[in-house]
């Protein structure tokens, strides 16, 4: 717990800074508009898609027919291991979690 003279409040409470930490301010003060994060999630929805019609235009060497036949192979593969490792995650927190006050015994 920090003391109440240490204590820097909301961000719009913060005192103004200049350099580099004024710009990582700004820079991150953009996400703080909805409409800003909606237009990032665009932006990379329309990246994704032009990837994947590049990466089916470009031939591919690969070692199996499912390679060649599935569109977006690589990355639903990707995605799919992704997914697998964050559920790994969850079920492995669950056996090892310990309760909140262990270390207080």
């Amino acid at each position: 717990m920090s003391a109440p003279e240490h204590d820097h409040g909301t961000p719009e409470e913060l005192p103004p800074m200049g350099g580099v930490g004024g710009l990582v301010r700004s820079f991150f003060g953009l996400f703080d508009d909805p409409k800003n994060v909606t237009r990032l999630c665009w932006g990379l929805a329309v990246v994704c898609v032009v990837l994947v019609v590049i990466g089916e235009l470009i031939h591919k060497h690969g070692h199996f027919d499912v390679e060649y036949t599935v569109p977006a192979f690589y990355g639903l593969f990707g995605f799919i291991a992704y997914c697998c490792i964050i559920g790994t995650a969850i079920l492995l927190r669950k056996l090892v979690m310990r309760p909140e006050d262990y270390y207080d015994e």
